[in-house]
């Protein structure tokens, strides 16, 4: 099987692109071990670079003038940016967004609920893509010729173990999407509370029924 001898999309991912977006990743870091007040205002940064090119990606995609590499290329730096987040977005998933256990609680960033919403709709939407990408048109474009990724090494985009370890991270990502949007609408706090009533009512019938059971035992 011959390359394609792609020469990549500049108006996409360029050289100025590409370097906006690791600037942005870095001044994350920075920002956040020097003054992590202002963090807030390069994730919006970065919320709007990757914003940009997953529209700018659409659009290709939708007149059909983009090749797999591309939008394997795309969807990694848009997705670049939350790297640094899936730890705790993973943690908030495991404690059902309990925002007592919220690591982010601990620092000064200012917390602005458009940014949060925009965040799970761009994670949404990039996973969405990913899904396509891997499901749908690495089949029937992907074995045309040769293209790769990376996962720790150079590997082929149409090698099955790497197709069904991306659509298992896109559909994770996606869960955990929707776990956060039902946090904002207290589903969490309800099955709390559920979960509460159930216990109390268990407690309530095992200490009424431990005297019974006792004077039976004793004969009394």
């Amino acid at each position: 099987m011959a390359s394609c001898g792609h020469q990549g999309r500049p108006d996409m991912y360029g050289l100025g692109i590409r370097l906006g977006i690791y600037i942005q990743w870095l001044g994350e870091i920075l920002v956040e071990f020097f003054d992590d007040a202002d963090v807030s205002d390069i994730r919006l940064l970065g919320l709007l670079l990757s914003g940009g090119i997953i529209l700018g990606l659409l659009v290709a995609i939708a007149s059909q003038d983009v090749q797999p590499a591309d939008v394997y290329i795309v969807l990694q730096l848009a997705a670049g940016c939350y790297i640094f987040l899936i730890p705790i977005y993973i943690w908030n998933t495991l404690s059902c967004c309990d925002p007592k256990w919220d690591p982010l609680k601990w620092t000064g960033e200012i917390k602005m609920p458009v940014y949060g919403i925009s965040n799970v709709i761009l994670l949404t939407v990039i996973s969405a893509i990913g899904i396509w990408f891997f499901v749908t048109d690495i089949p029937t474009q992907g074995r045309q010729c040769e293209q790769f990724g990376f996962f720790f090494a150079k590997i082929k985009l149409d090698n099955a173990a790497f197709v069904v370890v991306n659509i298992v991270i896109y559909v994770a990502i996606i869960l955990i999407c929707v776990a956060i949007a039902l946090s904002w609408t207290g589903f969490w706090d309800g099955q709390f509370l559920v979960h509460r009533r159930h216990r109390r009512r268990r407690s309530h019938r095992t200490q009424s029924a431990t005297p019974s059971s006792l004077s039976r035992q004793s004969g009394i």
